[in-house]
Parts: C-alpha cells; sequence; structure tokens
C-alpha cells in the first residue's frame, strides 16, 4: 500500500512542475520577467543602431543590438541560393528586424549586385 501513495506523490508533482513549466512558457510571469516573454526582455532592453538605417540592398550595412547580456551584431548576409538578401534593420529605438529581398542580379558580400 505504501508503494501506491508515493506513487501517487509522484505523479502529483510531476504534474505541478509540467503545469509551472508550462505557464513560463505561454507568457505567465513565472519567470520574473513582464509578460514571460524571454526574449524581448533579455535582449531588446537597450538599444539598437544600424550603420545602414536607409535599408538600402545595394549598401552593406550592420546593425548591433546592445543588451543586457551584451552586444549582438548582425550583418546583412546573403542566403546560401546567392540570389537573395537578409538585411537586418531597426524595427524600434530597442528592437532588430530583418527581411529577405531578392536580388535579380544575385547576392555577393551583403549587398544585391546591380
Amino acid at each position: 500500500m505504501t508503494k501506491d501513495k508515493n506513487y501517487g506523490l509522484y505523479v502529483v508533482f510531476g504534474v505541478a512542475v509540467v503545469a509551472i513549466l508550462a505557464m513560463g512558457i505561454v507568457g505567465g510571469d513565472i519567470t520574473g520577467l513582464a509578460g514571460g516573454d524571454w526574449w524581448t526582455n533579455t535582449r531588446n532592453t537597450n538599444s539598437c543602431s544600424d550603420t545602414e538605417p536607409d535599408e538600402n540592398i545595394y549598401v552593406y550595412g550592420e546593425v548591433k543590438m546592445e543588451h543586457r547580456l551584451g552586444t549582438e551584431v548582425k550583418p546583412d548576409e546573403c542566403l546560401s541560393d546567392e540570389k537573395h538578401l537578409k538585411q537586418y534593420f531597426c524595427s524600434r529605438p530597442n528592437r532588430m528586424g530583418s527581411k529577405s529581398y531578392f536580388c535579380s542580379n544575385g547576392c555577393a558580400k551583403g549587398v544585391c549586385l546591380r
């Protein structure tokens, strides 16, 4: 009979752990961060700067995101097919975004060829 009681405690404990983890993943405040949004709160809390703020596909640029975990630099880059450019930009003062563009003449070194 003791084995059954212990098994039941393990099941209750396991369900409680899963519930707590699920609350943190789907947006509960279990992590201590507003809304449980880890990416926004750890990566994008300070500042974003872009060396090429006009989003010109023919000019190479880099986005620098400074946050409490350090500094992250994302350069404009050609995708593996060498026909698409992935360009990073600051979507707000404290957020980074990216767009992909088709380069009709190909892509090299982070820019569309003219």
